[in-house]
């Protein structure tokens, strides 16, 4: 192919040939912030330590909070009390550390287990109270139980294993709802999707916005780039330098390479309804029509930090200008 272009001249033309080989030259400037939209300070963000999706949807780290976890625990912990000959016990266990606040599932069945079962989370409060080095606090406790001593030495086994069973599905106490440490909800519970910004300090006068994000895999187009409410100075870019031999451009509905062969009717370029002044419009249908089978592709990777040996990583950085070469004809 190189062959019969150079045989017809198209290396002088404007368009030149086909690329053989690409030199990238930019320069990058890596993500370290996010924050959500109800949000107006960034938090920081290491793009090489866990996916921005894991920090925009990953819900409250409170495996304590889940109503049906903490019912669940109510029932073993009856159980177990049965087991111990106890079992006329569990109506003061259910009022001392009952379900408070109400649930708005808390109905029916939901709501006749809340009445007769203690709420695990404020149970494993209690029974660590009970069993703990602290004498005075346990013996105030069991005496709020209106339990005597031989009572606390039959339960004093029961409670051990239901705390150890707790502890491995919630290692951790619910942190209250401004608690520091805890990831802030991304979720809008009006539009039923995330919203968020992330940043790079070196652009200090752009934020990336994606203010409807619906969750999954998050995309590029997800993500618009708009000016920031508190611009700063900026720092100085990370130089990127990349060769590579570009790949064969596909993209749905591009032309077919064979004659009477059919392109995916799945995908119309020519139905796109465009008026005369759409230029954006009708410049994408001709770019996509008229040149696909000459269009190639050169991935090119981006930093996510900076290191002694230079910039490393695949994904984070936001390319700032990118310069392509006249292709080269190699024999």
């Amino acid at each position: 192919m190189l062959s019969r272009q150079w045989q017809f001249g198209e290396f002088v033309g404007e368009d030149a040939g086909s690329a053989v080989q690409v030199d990238v030259n930019a320069d990058t400037h890596p993500l370290d912030g996010w924050r959500p939209a109800t949000e107006f300070a960034f938090r920081p963000y290491d793009p090489g330590a866990e996916p921005l999706e894991r920090l925009v949807e990953e819900e409250p780290a409170a495996p304590g909070t889940d109503p049906r976890l903490r019912v669940t625990a109510g029932a073993r912990f009856a159980r177990q009390l049965a087991d111990a000959a106890l079992a006329a016990k569990l109506p003061v266990f259910a009022v001392r550390y009952g379900f408070t606040g109400g649930h708005p599932a808390s109905r029916g069945l939901a709501a006749a287990l809340h009445r007769r079962l203690p709420d695990g989370a404020a149970l494993a409060t209690g029974l660590r109270v009970l069993t703990g080095p602290d004498g005075a606090a346990a013996a105030a406790e069991a005496q709020a139980l209106g339990l005597d001593a031989a009572a606390r030495a039959a339960l004093a086994a029961p409670a051990a294993a239901w705390l150890k069973w707790w502890q491995t599905r919630a290692p951790a106490p619910a942190q209250p709802e401004g608690a520091t440490g805890r990831r802030p909800a991304a979720w809008n519970d009006n539009r039923l999707e995330y919203a968020f910004s992330v940043r790079a300090s070196g652009l200090g006068d752009t934020e990336l916005a994606a203010s409807e994000y619906t969750g999954g895999r998050l995309e590029w187009y997800a993500l618009d780039a708009v000016p920031t409410f508190a611009p700063g100075e900026g720092t100085e870019p990370h130089d990127l330098f990349l060769r590579g031999v570009p790949a064969p451009a596909r993209y749905g509905g591009m032309p077919a390479n064979r004659f009477w062969e059919m392109e995916d009717a799945r995908i119309d370029l020519g139905s796109v309804d465009a008026a005369p002044h759409d230029l954006g419009r009708l410049m994408m249908v001709a770019y996509a029509t008229a040149g696909g089978n000459v269009l190639g592709e050169l991935v090119v990777p981006a930093p996510t930090r900076r290191g002694p040996a230079g910039p490393t990583g695949i994904d984070g950085g936001i390319p700032r200008r990118g310069r392509r070469r006249r292709p080269v004809l190699r024999t």
